[in-house]
């Protein structure tokens, strides 16, 4: 039997909980909630740093493969001209009475 491997994404879910903890630490000092020149906001960043490494690791697999395809433009004026003609070309349909 075949192991295959699952690719997740420690590094981005690390800047993540960096990100966010870093966050929450600002948001709390500007409110008051936590005490400035404390350890309290390293704490906050380490402890976004831990829970996004710990959800880069168990969070949901990526896909594989290109998800999206590059969209297309509007058809040329050559195709344009070349549909046009062909309707026109067409014989009109007999119709059953």
């Amino acid at each position: 039997m075949a192991v295959s491997a699952v690719k997740r994404r420690p590094a981005r879910g690390g800047v993540g909980g960096l990100l966010l903890g870093l966050g929450v630490g600002v948001l709390l000092l500007v409110y008051g909630q936590a005490p400035f020149g404390r350890w309290t906001v390293v704490i906050l960043v380490g402890a976004g740093l831990v829970v996004g490494v710990l959800a880069g690791l168990a969070g949901p697999v990526p896909r594989s493969g290109p998800g999206v395809t590059t969209p297309q433009g509007p058809p040329s004026r050559q195709a344009v001209r070349a549909a046009e003609r062909a309707e026109r070309e067409q014989p009109p349909a007999a119709e059953d009475q």
